[in-house]
């Protein structure tokens, strides 16, 4: 058996992770363009015929602005809630084969075992995906502006987690976002801050847990290299200083890392 995960794309201008399992490959979230897309599948070494499905967070334009596109030119299926199908209806021209999810079912996609769980965004039916082969598991968590005690049980016994850690609250509050925009990020419907991100990973870090990924890092109000001490030395402290992190980014595609072990393969 066999899992691995590659981040295409992580951060506002785009989102992608591009999952590897034993029958064939899954994207979770589409929001490049299809250009851009099939250059970071070249670029990691997979084929557009591995895919065998996109999966949807929520219906913002980074996350879900190639889908359509993807799943017509190669005719697979992309699973998403009704809320999320509808909030970007105008995506959809009707001949893609949309399947409407819910929190807390599970299905399968290329050999590997999928759940989804909702969260708190400023979207319709926003839904986090994990995925698991075996005894290897891990989950996909960002856009989101507090992870409430359903967060915190689904990112649980995992050995992979790919998690947001958007922004610095002080780096955000003098930047030059107007007031409008400083308040959806901070609010508990917007996005996690390096600080909720590191106290979430010293509340679901176990034995399991070998790697992490920081996501979804704003480019205006955030720095890798902050993100990656204030995770590094949370988890540290919480005795998990042997867990790899790593900064997900925008434009590179990451290296591929094997879910069982947490490390790059």
């Amino acid at each position: 058996m066999s899992l691995k995960a590659c981040v295409l794309a992580s951060g506002s201008s785009g989102n992608a992770l591009l999952v590897k399992g034993p029958e064939g490959a899954v994207l979770l979230d589409a929001g490049l363009t299809l250009k851009d897309l099939g250059r970071r599948l070249n670029a990691v070494g997979c084929d557009p015929d591995e895919l065998r499905g996109v999966l949807v967070t929520h219906g913002h334009g980074d996350h879900v602005s190639g889908a359509g596109h993807l799943a017509r030119r190669l005719d697979i299926p992309v699973w998403l809630s009704r809320g999320t199908a509808e909030e970007s209806a105008q995506r959809w021209r009707g001949s893609e084969d949309l399947r409407v999810v819910k929190a807390g079912e599970c299905f399968t996609v290329a050999g590997i075992d999928m759940d989804c769980w909702a969260c708190s965004h400023d979207t319709r039916e926003p839904l986090q995906f994990g995925f698991r082969v075996g005894e290897a598991s891990a989950a996909l968590c960002t856009d989101m502006g507090e992870a409430d005690p359903v967060v915190r049980q689904a990112l649980r016994h995992r050995t992979l987690l790919f998690v947001e850690s958007n922004h610095d609250p002080e780096i955000l509050r003098r930047g030059a976002y107007p007031p409008h925009l400083k308040r959806r990020i901070l609010g508990s419907q917007g996005h996690l801050s390096n600080a909720q991100c590191a106290t979430l990973l010293q509340d679901v870090a176990g034995p399991r847990l070998q790697g992490v990924v920081l996501s979804h890092l704003s480019r205006e109000n955030n720095r890798p290299e902050l993100a990656l001490d204030v995770a590094s030395q949370a988890l540290a402290e919480s005795g998990f200083g042997h867990v790899k992190v790593w900064v997900g980014d925008p434009l590179t595609p990451g290296p591929w890392l094997d879910v069982f072990s947490g490390h790059t393969c």
